[in-house]
């Protein structure tokens, strides 16, 4: 198995229907192309087409994803363990001949169990396998109007009663909504100034990739104020997943954030999502106990997310 360069127009047309979610498709990664010194859409095939990977040059390195959180291979179609096994081994003589190493982060496996498994196998086989990181989903299993059902633990539900004490409504927008869009924007940039984490996308940003990633914006107000907001795309079929939430901190003496996870999970299952990606609660490996204590209390499960690098043979390169 070899691997080629192509254009994306044509990497589109061979494989953007196959994508196990939307950061591995064309038009994603044209949009952030500014983020990469140059953007390679490399086809691995033998007689034909069996793989894709969309990775972004930087620093002297491929980095799949290059500005999303989570990359990989994307597979034509139904392929075996051999051909999986032999494309990681054609990466290997690619970034040998490159001279640059290919670091990969995997999604975690609830977008395709079968995919991440062996994506860690062969890759983990000729390259190293970094400390993973803590993912958190929710299962939206639940019988219509029992969320509640999913908080686990006595803390969690007092919390939410305490919210419940105030009259509350949940609001929905698409990225048409500017208004809408930017006061969701605001409660979440406050609420990650006060807890010194600063957003990595601006507002602009986030509208401009909105109609991308299927974004919703969600927002809940009590008596009248905004008090918790969430940025929602549609990463992969029947997947929402969770780019940005929280509260705002002036309103966290009335513990909103347990009333809105149950509002927000409510929503995504009259959407039709099975599943709502929480997000990490880890980064390089070190776990963030605050946040993986709150997920574990709306009654999320835990998953890896794996990056893989692929470092080119010494004395390669050109």
């Amino acid at each position: 198995m070899e691997v080629f360069s192509i254009g994306p127009e044509e990497y589109a047309a061979e494989l953007d229907r196959y994508a196990p979610h939307v950061y591995n498709r064309v038009a994603f990664n044209l949009h952030n192309r500014s983020k990469a010194d140059n953007v390679r859409f490399l086809v691995l095939a033998d007689s034909k087409v069996r793989f894709g990977l969309i990775a972004g040059e930087r620093d002297g390195r491929l980095l799949s994803p290059f500005s999303a959180p989570f990359g990989g291979l994307t597979w034509r179609g139904r392929q075996s363990v051999e051909h999986l096994f032999a494309a990681s081994e054609a990466l290997k003589r690619y970034a040998s001949t490159t001279g640059k190493s290919i670091s990969i982060t995997l999604p975690p496996a609830i977008y395709s169990p079968s995919l991440v498994a062996g994506q860690t196998a062969a890759f983990g086989k000729v390259g190293r396998v970094n400390q993973p990181d803590l993912n958190y989903h929710v299962s939206l299993d639940f019988q219509p109007g029992n969320a509640v059902s999913k908080l686990t633990g006595p803390s969690s539900r007092n919390s939410r009663k305490v919210a419940m004490r105030r009259p509350h409504r949940l609001l929905i927008a698409g990225p048409a909504d500017m208004e809408m869009a930017r006061r969701v924007y605001e409660v979440i940039r406050a609420n990650h100034e006060a807890l010194d984490h600063p957003l990595r996308m601006s507002f602009e940003e986030v509208m401009a990739t909105a109609p991308i990633t299927g974004s919703h914006f969600l927002l809940m107000q009590q008596a009248g104020e905004d008090v918790a907001a969430a940025v929602i795309n549609n990463s992969a079929p029947e997947i929402a997943q969770i780019i940005y939430w929280g509260d705002h901190p002036h309103a966290r003496i009335h513990h909103p954030m347990n009333l809105f996870a149950t509002e927000v999970m409510e929503w995504a299952r009259t959407q039709g999502f099975r599943l709502m990606d929480i997000g990490p609660s880890s980064e390089h490996g070190v776990p963030s106990p605050g946040l993986c204590r709150f997920k574990e209390s709306i009654g999320c499960e835990l998953s890896l997310k794996h990056t893989i690098v692929i470092e080119p043979e010494s004395g390669s390169g050109c």
